[in-house]
């Protein structure tokens, strides 16, 4: 009896921690010391991932911005990864049982099943990720490369220099920008309630 009661655990323990249950299941992520490494982007100072990266990024940064984008990904890594996780947290696995007995592979299954799904946290991210990107500023200001600038950075440049009417209409229009992506998220959240 405690031999049948033990393989019932392993069973279960097997079928919920095998990396094959879906395409990229939700558990792969936490499992990975990477990803989870990875994610702590977010809770280190921005200039100290600036200068952390900087040697790294140096022989590239010059090159239309790739050690802008490194740096970028590093940093804002964790909110898309959370994102999405959260989003895959609410498949449930049977939805994926049903459709390997309907016949659907891993691929299919992703692609008419999962994706449905996670198109609102998917589409929820990005919004969040380009609301992040427009108003990142000590990132932009250490890895741009030179003759590049951005609505923060001008709004930056000029407030510096006491040229505040001049730093207005970066700021307004980052403001403009932001709050555009806000009401977009707030419609979509409201209409899917």
């Amino acid at each position: 009896e405690a031999e049948a009661i033990s393989d019932i655990i392993e069973n279960k323990l097997k079928k919920k921690y095998s990396l094959s249950n879906t395409l990229f299941p939700a558990d792969f992520c936490c499992a990975l010391n990477l990803s989870t490494s990875a994610s702590l982007g977010f809770a280190f100072a921005k200039v100290a991932i600036s200068f952390a990266l900087l040697p790294v990024c140096a022989p590239v940064a010059g090159v239309a911005g790739v050690g802008l984008v490194i740096v970028y990904f590093v940093r804002f890594y964790s909110l898309a990864n959370n994102g999405i996780r959260s989003g895959y947290l609410k498949i449930n696995y049977s939805i994926d049982e049903s459709a390997y007995l309907l016949g659907y592979s891993k691929i299919k299954t992703f692609k008419n099943i999962h994706l449905p799904f996670l198109k609102n946290s998917v589409f929820l991210v990005i919004i969040l990720l380009l609301i992040e990107i427009i108003k990142e500023l000590p990132i932009t200001l250490i890895m741009r490369p030179f003759n590049f600038d951005t609505f923060a950075t001008t709004a930056y440049t000029y407030a510096s220099q006491d040229l505040l009417e001049a730093a207005a209409a970066p700021a307004i229009i980052l403001i403009l920008i932001s709050s555009a992506f806000i009401l977009i998220t707030s419609k979509f959240i409201l209409n899917e309630k």
